[in-house]
Order: C-alpha cells, then structure tokens, then sequence
C-alpha cells in the first residue's frame, strides 16, 4: 500500500500536465508569467555573458518572442480580472541565481539546460490549459502560444545535442 501511495504521489508531483489539469485562471496565469519572466530574464544574461553564437541567437529569439507572449499574457488576464506577479517565484529565483555568476562556455551549458527544463514546463502547462482550462482569453492564450513554445523546445533540444 505504501509503494502505491508513493508511487502516486510521485507522478503527481513529478509530471506537470497531471498537475495543471485542474489548474484555475489564475493559477495558469500565475505560472504563466513567472515562465515568461524567468525565459526573459535568463535570455538576458546569456544575451550578456554567453559565448555560443547559436545560444545567443536562440536567448535573442527568447528575448523577442517572451515580451510578445508576456504582453499577450497581460491583455489576457486583464480581461479575466486576473492579477500576474510581478517577480519570480523562489525556485525560479533560485535556477536564475545559479546561472547568474557564469559567464562563456559554462553559461552556455547552462542557459541551455535550464531552457530545456522551463520549455519541457510551459508546454506541458500549455497543452493541459489548452486542453481543459475554462473557455476564455486564457484557455486563447493557451492555445495561441503552445505551438511557439513546443518550437522552442524543438530548437534548444537541437542546440543541446549539437544541432
């Protein structure tokens, strides 16, 4: 019984599209945003410290294509009378903190992971909102930005592996 329970709460806690089935409004907003602002933020400092010309062409491209997600997130919740954060939660504080003393190859190496992790993240958030979050401008947003980001994961993945 134990090993079951485990087991369950594990898949529950590891895997986020069973998590964001059920996810409110604001809740998927929430999240929303703080992916936004970690991808932007991080973009920055690859942007800044970064040595890789594919990398940094990849964190411009984040760059460009997170403000218009973040501006079309914003209108969004607007108009569901949703309130978005303003910084980042502790644990992505945490992962932007990590890469912000590195500088060259390192970052690139880094940069690169953390991309891969946040993107694998928002798309799966996306697809579950998508799928079954409640009709309106989110549930839109949901669906409008899913295929850019399973791009961007396609192409960071491409980079990792030496693409």
């Amino acid at each position: 019984m134990n090993r079951i329970m485990t087991a369950a709460i594990t898949t529950f806690v590891l895997c986020p599209a069973l998590w964001a089935a059920d996810i409110q409004p604001r809740q998927f907003a929430e999240k929303a945003a703080i992916s936004d602002m970690f991808e932007l933020e991080a973009a920055k400092i690859e942007l800044k410290n970064g040595k890789s010309d594919k990398i940094r062409a990849f964190a411009d491209m984040m760059a460009k294509d997170h403000a218009g997600s973040t501006q079309n997130l914003k209108d969004a919740a607007a108009k569901e009378n949703v309130a978005l954060p303003s910084r980042l939660d502790a644990a992505h504080q945490e992962k932007l903190d990590a890469i912000k003393p590195l500088t060259g190859v390192a970052l690139d190496a880094a940069y690169a992971s953390t991309q891969i992790s946040a993107h694998t993240d928002a798309v799966a958030l996306l697809e579950a909102y998508a799928k079954d979050g409640q009709s309106g401008p989110l549930k839109g947003f949901a669906e409008q930005t899913l295929p850019t980001v399973r791009m961007h994961l396609i192409r960071i993945k491409g980079l990792n592996s030496g693409e």
